[in-house]
């Protein structure tokens, strides 16, 4: 049974380092910039599910805090 060495385990942990950025690298070559309205409608949306995720969690809070009260 061979031991792995440092030198082994290093040589692995290197090869799967480059796999991984050539991975990355053709996934961002594919990749494109959004338009401006592109853009503009990511942040709405995201804009909107903040401010409604705010409005869940003060509700919930307030109600726990009336609830507790009581």
């Amino acid at each position: 049974m061979k031991l792995n060495t440092v030198g082994d385990n290093l040589s692995r942990v290197f090869t799967n380092l480059k796999y991984s950025l050539a991975h990355y690298r053709r996934v961002l070559r594919r990749t494109k910039r959004p338009s401006k309205r592109e853009f503009i409608d990511i942040v709405k949306i995201t804009g909107i599910g903040m401010v409604i995720m705010g409005v869940i969690g003060f509700a919930l809070q307030t109600l726990f805090v009336y609830v507790i009260k009581l």
